[in-house]
């Protein structure tokens, strides 16, 4: 599954609904975040009026909230730099959502980019929030050594009160993705035109992942001590 089919499944869900795109793949970050930067700039894309339905209707159908969200802090500003580098306009959240921010912006009517840490996300505490007229696109850009942590974050995806779509961009070169990514791994990438088109989804390799990362963090006694980058994490906590 492509970029173009991750953009227009959006419009078919139905409203509440959840779904988990398999992730996207690029050989580096360098190549990520360029196409990365295309898919955001789709999705906040305004399309024309359609005849017999006013500017405030067509917004209020078509408004999209976007969530770019980084386990680790290093990726976090490496993104907000690249958003700046292009010109593209976002806020930050910088702690858990409460039920004030949801007030203020449930009906929102534009197109919003939020930048955020995944922690802030996870411990956002749900009660009867209103129901967001726009679809909440939840990106992530890496995944953590613990796969509990990317649970949390898809938990809290599926408690948004929103039609939800979730998908992860990462790079082979990422430091978690090192035992995952074998020569079969590479070969199937390649077939899929990785080196082409500089990103593919895969649904057989998102499996992959969640398989070793399950396993290995199995053979952890406990919680990794949190650091600033993936590299960092494991020099810090060591690779099981």
């Amino acid at each position: 599954m492509g970029i173009l089919e991750f953009l227009s499944n959006i419009s078919l869900l139905k409203p509440l609904s959840f779904q988990r795109h398999p992730d996207s793949f690029a050989t580096t970050r360098v190549t990520l975040y360029e196409k990365l930067l295309e898919v955001v700039g789709t999705l906040i894309q305004q399309p024309k009026r359609p005849e017999g339905r006013s500017q405030e209707q067509s917004l209020l159908s078509t408004a999209s909230t976007v969530f770019i969200a980084a386990h680790f802090p290093d990726e976090f500003f490496r993104v907000q730099n690249e958003l700046q580098r292009h010109g593209i306009e976002y806020q930050f959240i910088t702690r858990p959502l409460d039920s004030q921010w949801f007030t203020d912006n449930a009906d929102r009517s534009t197109n919003v980019i939020y930048l955020t840490l995944a922690e802030f996300l996870t411990e956002t505490t749900f009660g009867d929030n209103p129901v967001f007229r726009s679809t909440l696109n939840l990106i992530v850009i890496d995944r953590h050594p613990e796969p509990f942590r990317d649970a949390a974050l898809e938990q809290f995806a599926r408690d948004f009160p929103a039609t939800t779509r979730m998908g992860y961009f990462l790079a082979l070169e990422d430091r978690v993705l090192h035992p995952v990514i074998n020569e079969t791994t590479l070969t199937v990438l390649k077939q899929m035109g990785i080196e082409d088109q500089g990103l593919v989804s895969s649904s057989i390799i998102s499996k992959r992942i969640n398989k070793v990362l399950a396993r290995k963090q199995k053979q952890r006694t406990g919680e990794g001590t949190p650091t600033d980058s993936a590299e960092d994490w494991f020099e810090l906590n060591g690779d099981a």
